[in-house]
């Protein structure tokens, strides 16, 4: 047992016995009287028309969750909650393509219908810091819960968060394993070890499963008026050394709003990935990627700009999106550069988002160019985005997306479809 389970361990028992000591005087019944519950109810239906032959699919599919946290007492509190999808159309036939039918895990596992307990934590806070222990909603750069679907990515893990240095806030942490639709396990619903999580089983080049987690490190600076720098540091063990770093300005000139940002991150990997995704070890996967992005808010009109690049010029696995998070300023709401099939790219991003008291409208058009000689093509993205909260029911929100990918290559064509999304959410 892990040094983490046992602390872990320990904090439960600990958690038990000043919970006991309560009993006598009904202070666990007032604990849990006053406990939160809360969830949400989401329906789903998706369309893509592929060029593919028998690549089409549609379906849909209804779920959420539900969960509580108990009230805090002596810093200590309980949470839980389980998640749920489940087939209203489409295919019945798990990880089968079948034409004009939903196929592998837009909505479902290989369109089968589950349910996970993807949280259950429990969490001390006091004054400037929360330690949180077990499976739990994750929101950071390279490890995130991309909630784009029924169900999001879940993470067992160990968070620590400490506020009490002014403008500041440190997280330390250890990721053990995730469940959820990036998972590239093979099996969505069940959590797994990270770097199984990232595809790496003993079917490729021979090398074995490496399942010591993720840890993590960040510092986000905020006493700059209108600006916030962020640091992480990510240790996937076995597999890559990630380093990220952010900044963003935000100011106001009369009625014109000002938005500007940086990233860059570094990703250097070990032998054991090396030999993984490329057979050897003299064909490392180490890449650099930077973007910038720019934001002009007049009256209910914004308008950005953004670019990246990234100078990993082989065809090889890239390591960034793989456990749910996508840093990069410039992407598609439903064509990632994986799907792309390729490493290096430098792209730029233009949009145009309309708030008003219909809702908020949104258009996108994303140009990704191949660093890869080899491939010689390009892949333009246009998203065409709508959102909005109907006032008369407070928590209800509609949301439509439709996404048109062309490939600039006649031997990549099959890669062009139209995607359309409707989603239907009601949150208590």
């Amino acid at each position: 047992m892990t040094v983490m389970k046992l602390f872990f361990v320990a904090l439960t028992i600990r958690f038990f016995l000043v919970a006991s000591s309560l009993l006598a005087d009904d202070s666990i019944s007032e604990i849990l009287t006053h406990a939160t519950v809360s969830g949400d109810v989401r329906y789903q239906y998706i369309i893509k028309d592929n060029d593919v032959v028998g690549g089409d699919a549609k379906g849909s599919a209804i779920g959420g969750n539900l969960g509580i946290q108990t009230t805090s007492f002596y810093g200590f509190s309980l949470g839980a909650m389980a998640y749920t999808t489940n087939r209203v159309t489409g295919s019945d036939n798990p990880f089968i393509v079948e034409s004009k039918k939903l196929t592998n895990t837009h909505l479902l596992d290989g369109n089968s219908s589950y349910t996970i307990v993807g949280q259950a934590y429990i969490q001390y806070k006091n004054k400037d810091s929360t330690l949180k222990m077990g499976r739990q909603y994750l929101d950071t750069p390279f490890i995130g819960a991309d909630y784009s679907r029924i169900i999001p990515n879940l993470f067992e893990a160990y968070i620590f968060t400490n506020s009490t240095i002014n403008d500041t806030k440190i997280t330390l942490g250890h990721v053990a394993k995730m469940a959820g639709w990036d998972s590239l396990s093979g099996d969505i619903t069940k959590f797994v070890p990270m770097t199984q999580a990232a595809g790496i089983t003993f079917s490729q080049n021979g090398v074995a499963q490496y399942n010591r987690g993720v840890s993590l490190a960040s510092i986000i600076y905020s006493g700059i008026v209108g600006t916030v720098l962020e640091a992480w540091y990510y240790k996937a063990h076995d597999l890559v050394d990630i380093y990220y770093i952010e900044g963003m300005h935000t100011t106001k000139i009369d009625s014109l709003g000002l938005k500007f940002a940086a990233q860059y991150w570094h990703i250097d990997s070990c032998s054991k990935y090396d030999q993984w995704a490329s057979g050897t070890e003299d064909e490392q996967i180490n890449y650099s990627v930077y973007g910038i992005m720019s934001e002009v808010n007049m009256y209910d009109t914004s308008i950005i700009v953004a670019y990246h690049d990234m100078n990993m010029r082989k065809n090889l696995p890239a390591i960034h999106g793989i456990w749910g998070s996508y840093p990069e300023y410039v992407f598609a709401q439903e064509s990632f550069v994986t799907n792309y099939n390729i490493s290096g790219v430098n792209a730029i991003k233009v949009g145009i988002i309309y708030n008003s008291d219909f809702g908020e409208f949104g258009a996108h058009y994303v140009i990704f160019n191949s660093h890869d000689e080899a491939l010689e093509n390009s892949q333009n993205v246009l998203d065409l985005i709508y959102s909005h909260k109907i006032k008369s029911f407070k928590n209800l929100e509609v949301s439509l997306v439709y996404e048109s990918a062309r490939v600039n290559s006649d031997s990549d064509a099959n890669k062009d479809y139209d995607f359309y999304k409707a989603s239907l959410t009601y949150t208590f």
